[in-house]
């Protein structure tokens, strides 16, 4: 019985076939995924501050509507004790032992009244309204002595310090801060001069850093520094950078000023540790 004769080249060929990657080949492989990695990521991370900034404007957006029914009654700004950060917003409540706390509308905060839908007594998912996504709170920076990038206040973003992330301009709330001579009470519409698409009205706050030349703290949350969205009185909202836009795409003062332009502060900051 004759034994069929094996073909050399055929076992070469299956050998070759199942030969796994050399060390060179998966260096290669893993050299091009991190190549490949390292552009993408940069790309992920602006689609997600895109994203972000887009749920930012629609916020200010559902305020400024509320905004606008509350001035559609009263014909006048809201006023309240520290207006520029309490005009809306949430207060916290704690529940089970104190170790749940959650955002509910403040019932003492003008706005408010205009954000809750008819019939609609739970506000704890319309106070996240107030929250931007992009909020990273009060830092300090270089120039104030202090360990850089280091939170300002114990809480870590500015929703859960003051109740929002918004900060309103309070010359249009307080004519006092507009004007020292006159009496304490709240703007009246028919008294803003500045017109209303070039008047800032809510924005993150780095508008007050910026226009006030506050350069100890830092609270830009954007990837462009020194910007953010703007709520402006006739309730669009629009992109700014706060530096180079001043006096070109938007205004904060409700009429001409004469002389240096009246100053908005920022809060009450821990003081320089001895």
């Amino acid at each position: 019985m004759r034994v069929p004769s094996r073909n050399p080249q055929s076992t070469e060929s299956r050998r070759r076939t199942h030969r796994g990657f050399s060390l060179i080949e998966l260096l290669v492989v893993m050299g091009i995924v991190t190549v490949l990695l390292g552009l993408l990521i940069p790309s992920l991370r602006y689609v997600r501050y895109a994203a972000n900034g887009a749920v930012c404007a629609t916020n200010l957006r559902q305020i400024g509507i509320g905004w606008r029914q509350y001035v559609d009654d009263h014909q006048a700004m809201p006023f309240r004790e520290d207006a520029d950060w309490k005009y809306g917003g949430a207060s916290f409540v704690y529940g089970g032992g104190g170790a749940d706390k959650r955002a509910v509308l403040s019932s003492d905060r003008p706005v408010n009244a205009y954000i809750v839908n008819d019939g609609e007594q739970e506000s704890g998912g319309l106070a996240y309204l107030f929250r931007s996504p992009l909020d990273r709170g009060y830092r300090w920076t270089e120039r104030s002595g202090r360990p850089v990038d280091q939170d300002v206040f114990p809480q870590r973003t500015a929703f859960e310090r003051f109740g929002t992330s918004y900060r309103a301009n309070p010359l249009l709330l307080d004519q006092r801060r507009w004007n020292p001579e006159l009496p304490s009470g709240p703007m009246a519409e028919h008294e803003i001069q500045t017109m209303p698409s070039r008047l800032l009205l809510i924005s993150v706050p780095q508008w007050q850093i910026s226009v006030d030349s506050e350069w100890r703290i830092d609270a830009s949350w954007h990837p462009e520094p020194n910007s953010g969205n703007v709520l402006f009185l006739d309730g669009s909202v629009r992109f700014v950078e706060y530096a180079t836009g001043l006096g070109k795409t938007f205004e904060y003062v409700p009429g001409p000023v004469e002389g240096m332009r009246p100053f908005i502060g920022s809060p009450p900051i821990p003081p320089m540790p001895r």
